[in-house]
């Protein structure tokens, strides 16, 4: 055998684990080994033992390889199903725009509180009227007061692994919807080309919308699944249409009507900036607080000749800002908020006889 020749053994030993080395023949006395190191086969009595390694150990190699790839791919999985956002969370509020040409009726939709049905578990959805004259969505600001008493419209429940959301309407808000049985409200696993499906959607004289596209987008504090319909409407995961949890795909816009959801809070009334209608009174103030939405500095113009106490508190209670004034020391505090994470906060100024609340937006 000449230096430096390969000579491989057929169906014994792949030419790959040669490279150069020279191959005694006699190194074929262990055909069902890989060889380890070829070159110590030139010593006949030496033990394969101590230079091959068993086909079993690339056999389990090639199983360990497949397993963690399909491991892989279940792990992905699981992540991307995981991903999606239920609508049906304890403590989830609505607060929706809506008006009718020279009237409004703005509201509020909140989810408190279960039940069961049939042997499934659903949330109650409540509606509630919010008092405001506002005309324009930049007008109507928080906080947001309450008239009247809450109403239970129906149930709600989503099927997480499908996602799909369904509802036990007890008013029904459109004709195609049944009261007292489970509808399908939405079906949010839907692709692009898909008809959307739901008593929501469907009308006799109006033909099905489908789903125009997919995003995803960074909407009310995370990243959501957005489709977007071909009847200009779109659906937001974890959300909700546009004009909320219950919402149509089939109406189109009308002139001098606008319903839109521009709050959405997960937390007690109180924490949402929702208040009864009741304690409005103790939230009037000479305060001026501006600008909001604000960018480095926070204004409030002081008119109380007594001990204020003022919070900046984020949506789950963290008191961000937190100050003592004795005795109207300071006519205008400046509040410095440049290092505060953006997002919304509230502002709660306490004197003797009155408490102020008011939501502030950082940028």
């Amino acid at each position: 055998v000449l230096q430096g020749a390969k000579r491989p053994v057929p169906n014994q030993i792949p030419d790959f684990a040669f490279e150069s080395t020279v191959i005694p023949e006699r190194c074929n006395t262990c055909p069902e080994f890989y060889m380890k190191s070829p070159v110590l086969c030139i010593d006949p009595c030496r033990k394969r033992t101590d230079i091959c390694i068993p086909n079993r150990s690339i056999k389990r190699n090639a199983m360990i390889r497949c397993f963690t790839v399909f491991l892989s791919i279940f792990i992905l999985t699981v992540n991307v199903k995981g991903q999606y956002e239920p609508m049906v969370v304890e403590g989830a509020h609505w607060v929706v725009f809506d008006k009718y040409n020279d009237s409004t009726s703005h509201h509020m939709l909140k989810i408190e509180g279960d039940t069961v049905v049939n042997g499934k578990p659903y949330k109650k959805l409540y509606r509630q009227e919010i008092l405001s004259d506002a005309t324009s969505i930049q007008d109507f600001l928080p906080p947001y007061y309450l008239i009247g008493t809450q109403q239970l419209t129906g149930l709600i429940r989503d099927d997480v692994q499908e996602e799909i959301v369904y509802s036990i309407f007890y008013t029904t808000p459109y004709g195609e919807c049944s009261t007292g049985e489970e509808e399908l409200v939405h079906d949010y696993s839907l692709t692009v080309g898909s008809p959307l499906v739901g008593c929501l959607h469907e009308d006799q004289s109006i033909p099905t919308a489908s789903v125009d596209s997919l995003k995803t987008e960074f909407i009310w504090g995370q990243h959501r699944e957005v489709q977007y319909v071909s009847t200009g409407f779109r659906f937001i995961e974890g959300i909700g249409g546009d004009t909320g949890p219950i919402s149509s795909s089939i109406c189109c816009p009308i002139p001098g009507i606008k319903i839109e959801v521009v709050d959405y809070c997960i937390g007690t009334d109180a924490e949402c900036a929702l208040e009864p209608v009741a304690i409005k009174e103790q939230y009037t103030s000479e305060f001026n607080v501006y600008p909001n939405p604000a960018d480095d500095y926070l204004k409030i113009k002081l008119d109380e000749k007594e001990d204020v106490m003022i919070w900046l508190v984020s949506p789950s209670g963290q008191v961000v800002y937190q100050k003592e004034i004795e005795d109207g020391v300071y006519p205008t505090l400046s509040i410095q908020i440049n290092r505060i994470l953006s997002g919304f906060y509230f502002l709660k100024i306490r004197t003797k006889n009155q408490l102020f609340c008011k939501k502030i937006v950082v940028r």
